[in-house]
């Protein structure tokens, strides 16, 4: 009797130490960032996401589908915090990597007026842990 009352006193307790691990990996996998649902959430659900080569960043990008000048609005995630590295930001142009923590950005501009021209592309790099603009002779 005494064997019997062991084996499902060990039954049981493997059974339940089984479940609190399932439950555990449920609870670490619902707690993993989703990058591409902060974007859509922040862009509001049209963007297109892009880890840099590293994959320690992630650029979210929203391009205007309106005639005119190209609007193109971009966000920066690290993916394993969730943290925005760069809020909203709106400029005429594109963006892309061109580092692993730096931004190629390309800006037409409207109607500017300047000693060169009449709205001339503005090309330079951004380095989003610095925070600050790199010129560009491109």
């Amino acid at each position: 009797m005494k064997q019997h009352t062991l084996f499902y006193f060990v039954l049981i307790m493997l059974s339940a130490s089984g479940l609190s691990c399932k439950s555990g990996r449920q609870t670490a996998k619902s707690e993993q960032i989703d990058y591409q649902t902060i974007a859509d959430n922040t862009l509001e659900n049209r963007s297109k996401c892009v880890e840099n080569e590293e994959n320690t960043y992630v650029l979210c990008i929203v391009e205007s589908k309106v005639p005119g000048p190209r609007q193109t609005t971009f966000i920066i995630i690290e993916p394993n915090t969730g943290e925005l590295v760069v809020d909203i930001t709106r400029l005429e142009g594109e963006v892309t990597w061109y580092k692993e923590t730096q931004l190629l950005i390309k800006e037409y501009p409207g109607v500017i007026e300047n000693k060169t021209g009449i709205g001339k592309q503005s090309s330079y790099y951004y380095d989003i842990i610095k925070k600050r603009r790199i010129e560009a002779n491109l």
